[in-house]
């Protein structure tokens, strides 16, 4: 490992004693080269990057459901693959959607019209270790390995889609019969006042009230243009409404689960900032028992894709 570079060698130049100084080892995160690749609804971003963060290439590509999107991912990989000058460890890859991570397939990924796609078989002919990751869980996974202590925590998205990974005791959950994350999305708004039929068939789920085509749809604006509309106190109803959905499925989950603290991110929690975290939190913590220990909810630190892929790919080997 020392004569290819994976591992330093240093002496300890303080220890005791005569005669050769004992030597320490420790690992070479630079040496190590990954390609991390960060998958939405509509683009693909390919990152050729040491393990210790450090991006050498960076390459994005815009994905539509008119586009051979498998096609594009592979070339996107390859033309990294070219640019390398020495190995290549693995491939990991960030997306959004439904995934079954352990037979890494793309299940569902509506705005892109792929269905069950086994992305493990497309790539199986480079030859390279390919770990496939739903974006919430692997932001889990870094929050998790952040924590010197164990505890239970939920890490939440609030974007395009209504998303949620969980760690208890510093593991992270998925189900075993479909390798996927919580669909936080899905959980159904039980105090509107109105019926509201999801894109996948059901009804008043989450993200039928507050996902980012709903909103677009409703304001008639970009996502991101509409937020700040709602920010402003034009559409102040609407962010009582987002507050008052939200907070009683959060506030469930949490005492299901034993749940001591949650993390959101997404632009949803971008632009409308500290405020909305106050406000969740102050709808949250009435409705959650008391011998929870519920330490609150606060905007989740979101890494780069480099530094999420590579400190998983360190923690698996």
């Amino acid at each position: 490992m020392s004569d290819f570079g994976y591992v330093l060698e240093f002496s300890l130049e303080d220890a005791p004693g005569y005669g050769r100084k004992p030597i320490g080892l420790q690992v070479n995160f630079k040496a190590f080269l990954i390609i991390s690749l960060e998958f939405t609804y509509n683009s693909l971003g390919v990152y050729l990057n040491t393990c210790d963060g450090e991006v050498l290439r960076y390459d994005r590509y815009a994905l539509d459901k008119a586009l051979d999107v498998i096609t594009i991912i592979k070339g996107g990989v390859e033309h990294a693959l070219k640019y390398a000058n020495t190995r290549v460890f693995a491939i990991v890859m960030s997306a959004e959607g439904i995934i079954d991570e352990d037979n890494r397939k793309l299940t569902h990924i509506k705005a892109l019209a792929l269905k069950d796609v086994d992305l493990g078989q497309e790539l199986a002919y480079l030859n390279l270790p390919f770990f496939l990751l739903n974006e919430t869980n692997l932001i889990c996974n870094h929050v998790n390995l952040t924590k010197t202590k164990p505890y239970n925590f939920m890490v939440v998205k609030l974007d395009t889609g209504i998303g949620c990974s969980i760690a208890l005791d510093g593991h992270i959950q998925k189900t075993s019969a479909n390798n996927m994350p919580g669909k936080l999305g899905h959980l159904k708004v039980t105090n509107s006042d109105e019926d509201v039929t999801c894109w996948c068939g059901g009804k008043n789920c989450l993200s039928a009230f507050i996902s980012r085509d709903f909103i677009e749809a409703k304001f008639g604006l970009p996502y991101e243009e509409a937020l700040r509309l709602i920010r402003g106190g034009e559409a102040s109803g609407f962010y009582r409404k987002i507050i008052s959905y939200l907070a009683p499925i959060l506030a469930n989950v949490t005492t299901l689960m034993g749940i001591e603290k949650i993390y959101a991110f997404g632009r949803m929690v971008d632009v409308f900032g500290t405020t909305f975290i106050a406000d969740l939190a102050r709808e949250i913590t009435p409705l959650i028992p008391s011998w929870i220990n519920f330490m609150g909810i606060e905007q989740s630190p979101v890494p780069s894709i480099p530094e999420q892929c590579s400190a998983y790919f360190m923690d698996y080997f």
